[in-house]
């Protein structure tokens, strides 16, 4: 399996350059009710051809988290036994999966815990310019309570977030310039959480 994800360059240029980055954030920020008051006729179609610009870096940046997802979590999560995930239907409606939350903040996908009643893994991977690319993780039972809490010695590759979430360590799996990123790390750092919430 491979542990190099090779970004789209539309993902590439939106993560290495900030003039990119700030021209795709206003156009996805525009209310298509009217266009910009500024706008002149003759230049309706250059508006136009970037917001198809804008809404295809959108897409390749959730391609690219699907593939990533895949290469951190898939094969992990079915050699450890975590093959039944959550369907949309039974997620809690503040968490329910949306294109604003991908594009916001992460791809989060949740699993039931084997050998456990009413308990989940929740999954997740985001893509930044800071950080590059980035894994969660958290489990929880139904009382709430976080499964990973104790474990702050035994986790060497993930650092506590907000909210019960760990986060792999920073600069794990940078962006590079060719739009390459190795997540070798992520992948051991996935290994290493799901080995010890099967104990």
């Amino acid at each position: 399996m491979s542990q190099t994800l090779t970004l789209p360059a539309s993902v590439r240029d939106y993560m290495l350059k900030p003039g990119v980055r700030t021209a795709v954030d206003h156009l996805l920020e525009q209310k298509q009710d009217h266009f910009p008051i500024d706008l002149q006729w003759e230049s309706m179609l250059d508006y136009h051809d970037g917001l198809l610009m804008a809404a295809k870096v959108r897409r390749d940046y959730v391609a690219s988290l699907h593939s990533a997802w895949g290469m951190i979590w898939k094969e992990v999560l079915v050699s450890e036994g975590y093959v039944r995930e959550v369907p949309f239907a039974d997620y809690y409606q503040e968490a329910l999966p949306a294109p604003k939350m991908i594009w916001d903040d992460a791809l989060y996908r949740f699993y039931s815990l084997p050998g456990r009643k009413d308990a989940w893994l929740y999954t997740a991977v985001a893509l930044t310019p800071s950080d590059g690319l980035v894994a969660y993780i958290a489990a929880e039972d139904e009382s709430e309570k976080n499964l990973l809490a104790e474990d702050i010695v035994r986790l060497q590759c993930w650092i506590p977030d907000e909210a019960d979430y760990w986060r792999s360590k920073r600069g794990a799996a940078k962006v590079h310039s060719d739009g390459v990123v190795d997540v070798s790390a992520l992948i051991t750092a996935a290994r290493e959480v799901l080995s010890i919430l099967r104990i």
